[in-house]
């Protein structure tokens, strides 16, 4: 397990420094999730963060990797990334 979550860290940061930018995403209504998500990837941006007092956030989290499979999309709590795929 320990080597598992390693593994999956080290492909994190690795995809981190090569966008070298991270969306970070916190907002009030859930419905403006997605059309969000999809203008920042069109425009090129591959790393977001959906903050967890977004309203739906899981969902829209397991919308959006569903969508945009090549970008790295997930949540954070503070030094914990919680990022599956």
């Amino acid at each position: 397990m320990t080597q598992i979550l390693d593994t999956n860290r080290t492909k994190v940061s690795s995809q981190i420094k090569q966008h070298k930018l991270v969306a970070i995403l916190r907002l009030k209504q859930q419905t403006d999730v997605a059309p969000l998500i999809d203008c920042l990837i069109n425009a090129g941006i591959h790393s977001l963060e959906i903050t967890s007092n977004t309203p739906g956030f899981e969902q829209e989290i397991a919308r959006a990797r569903a969508a945009h499979k090549n970008a790295l999309i997930g949540a954070c709590s503070g030094r914990v990334i919680l990022v599956t795929h």
